[in-house]
């Protein structure tokens, strides 16, 4: 017999919202469990078997994009077993799949592959929660499984002539209880390693007392061994392990923003320079300052200047920029140096769906020209060429991607690429003269950062006066 179970993949909490997804499509193709990948399929998707995870999660997450439902629910993951008795071939097993998927999830990009590396043969189902052809969330209700999933199972069995699951029958007096199993296969406790335990909220409550006490970074980090934490600063994300934990903590995941406690940050908290901005002021001063630059065409072009002229051209720019933002101190300079870097950040995020968009365009770029060529020797309206395309297109848009759109959105894609680019470079631009103007003598001090100056006498500082 074959019976099938079903869990859904949520929205992960870290920086990328649907890593569930990429995580999950990966876990099913892997090609010690595939056969190297030649028991990888998909229906209502194009699967490459040079690259099908990316591939796979590309297209699902482009149908997300396109109706605007990037978070929640990422997908349902389901996995149908057969029974050792019924001796099913792994070709048979991806034939069952394919049909279950054609007949139940004909609304719904999914990718399918069965797995031969245990004692059964199974297969597993990932389809994308959202429908390519409507755009609504797949929703499922208590008694699903009974009613349509499972029936089709069996309905698919019954036709290769396999056992199937008997439904009418109460599930008491089919299987034993959860309760009778666990008895028999009682769960491993988690034990936590002697010593107190650190929550997170303990570890950011440490670090903001040790950042306040600290001269500077190395400080910083000798202050945090007396406490007894264990410091890793030699690879890209600065991490700590806290007393009682078995695992290196990641600083900038302790706050749901993944921002605060970089270590660039922690620096800047030691200097008295970090400013937090809340991320959707981030998002309309960028909106509105974004389409200020394409409208009025502000691309900064560079000049050759002199080496004798170009502290001279240096120091008109910074003056420039403290009068068309208005500085009147160091803090609201401090306070447009954090914007701009959340700003070039939020880009990043849009860049990467931009990309994305682009590669799912790409996989039917082949199709369209093979369309367009055959419009291009076509001699009459209705000829065989004339046909060709015809047939080619409703395929096309049978799958759910018609031609003219993916060339839409092609289009908008490459021309909010090119906004993209040359917005990132004015920003790179306005950071490089914000360090110019703070590491000069353009901005007054303000008295709430001469105290605090004061109060950190041993940290070196560059001079802020008229």
């Amino acid at each position: 017999m074959a019976i099938s179970r079903m869990g859904n993949i949520k929205e992960n909490k870290g920086a990328n919202p649907n890593k569930g997804l990429m995580d999950v499509i990966s876990y099913i193709m892997n090609q010690e469990k595939t056969e190297n990948r030649t028991l990888v399929g998909g229906y209502n998707l194009i699967i490459d078997h040079e690259d099908p995870v990316r591939l796979a999660y590309d297209q699902m997450m482009a149908t997300k994009q396109d109706y605007g439902k990037e978070r929640g629910r990422q997908a349902y993951h389901f996995k149908i077993s057969f029974a050792t008795e019924d001796k099913v071939s792994p070709e048979l097993a991806m034939k069952i799949t394919q049909e279950f998927c054609e007949r139940y999830l004909k609304d719904y990009e999914n990718c399918y592959t069965v797995h031969t590396n245990t004692d059964h043969i199974h297969s597993h189902i990932v389809f994308n929660s959202v429908s390519f052809t409507t755009g609504l969330k797949y929703s499922y209700k208590n008694g699903d499984w009974k009613k349509y999933i499972q029936p089709v199972v069996n309905d698919i069995c019954l036709k290769h002539k396999l056992s199937f699951i008997d439904l009418e029958t109460p599930s008491k007096e089919k299987c034993r209880s959860y309760g009778d199993w666990l008895k028999e296969n009682p769960k491993k406790k988690y034990t936590r390693a002697q010593g107190t335990w650190y929550s997170y909220e303990r570890i950011r409550k440490d670090l903001d007392a040790t950042i306040k006490k600290s001269k500077d970074f190395e400080d910083f980090k000798q202050q945090l061994g007396i406490l007894g934490y264990r410091v890793e600063d030699g690879r890209k994300h600065f991490a700590l392990l806290a007393p009682g934990r078995q695992k290196y903590v990641r600083t900038y995941i302790l706050t749901p923003d993944h921002q605060t406690y970089t270590r660039e940050n922690i620096k800047r908290m030691i200097d008295g320079t970090y400013r937090q901005i809340d991320r959707q002021v981030v998002l309309r001063q960028m909106y509105s300052d974004w389409n200020v630059f394409l409208q009025h065409k502000k691309f900064r072009i560079s000049q050759l200047v002199s080496r004798d002229n170009l502290e001279f051209a240096r120091t008109q720019e910074a003056i420039k920029m403290i009068t068309e933002n208005g500085f009147k101190s160091k803090e609201d300079v401090l306070n447009y140096q954090a914007y701009l870097e959340q700003a070039d950040k939020e880009l990043n995020i849009i860049a990467k769906y931009v990309n994305s968009t682009l590669r799912h365009c790409a996989v039917y770029e082949k199709e369209i020209e093979a369309i367009k060529m055959e419009l291009k020797d076509r001699i009459f309206p209705g000829d065989e060429h004339d046909d060709k395309a015809l047939d080619m297109t409703k395929d096309m848009i049978r799958r759910g991607v018609p031609p003219t759109r993916i060339l839409y959105l092609k289009q908008c894609a490459e021309t909010l690429d090119v906004n993209i680019s040359a917005y990132k470079k004015k920003l790179f631009v306005d950071k490089k003269i914000v360090g110019r103007i703070l590491s000069g003598n353009y901005v007054p001090e303000t008295p709430e950062v001469q105290n605090h100056k004061n109060h950190k006498d041993n940290v070196q500082r560059n001079p802020y006066v008229l």
